[in-house]
């Protein structure tokens, strides 16, 4: 399945679908709300996605199950802008961006909203998070040519190198 948002007319903004390969298609998400950007949970149960008013700044980032039901506002953060979502591969913490702390930036919960943390402090201009699928060697640093080094842990590794 492929999760997209998609606007059907300018009255309902944009909405976020599911649509399977051989084209069949299902609209989750309906409403005066722009619903947009969606991200898979590694196992496909769990949709994360933005929803800001209609052609509006400010957002936040929501979950629903695949069916689109069970809908849940996870950075509860009015006043704020929050997009772009993205799972870690276990699927315990997702990242997004936010200017909860004034300017554009990095941020990490867990999967379910708790634990936000703002990893970034630039003031640089980031957007769109996207995880390696296995976090053993994220963030790495480099090291030998073609390894990388943790710098949580010091280890080596094969694997990205920042």
């Amino acid at each position: 399945m492929i999760a997209y948002a998609a606007e059907t007319s300018p009255e309902t903004g944009l909405d976020v679908y599911v649509r399977s390969p051989a084209g069949r298609r299902k609209r989750l998400t309906s409403g005066p709300l722009d619903e947009f950007s969606p991200a898979w949970s590694p196992d496909g149960r769990t949709i994360a996605y933005r929803i800001n008013p209609v052609r509006g700044d400010e957002g936040e980032i929501w979950t629903m199950s695949a069916s689109g039901k069970r809908e849940r506002n996870l950075t509860r953060s009015p006043g704020v802008a929050d997009w772009s979502p993205a799972y870690s591969p276990d699927g315990a913490e997702i990242a997004y961006m936010s200017d909860a702390g004034g300017t554009n930036e990095l941020w990490i919960m867990g999967a379910d909203g708790s634990g936000k943390r703002q990893l970034t402090g630039a003031g640089e201009l980031s957007e769109y998070p996207s995880w390696y699928r296995t976090a053993a060697t994220w963030p790495s640093a480099p090291c030998e040519e073609g390894t990388s080094r943790s710098l949580a842990s010091g280890a080596t590794g094969r694997g990205p190198s920042i």
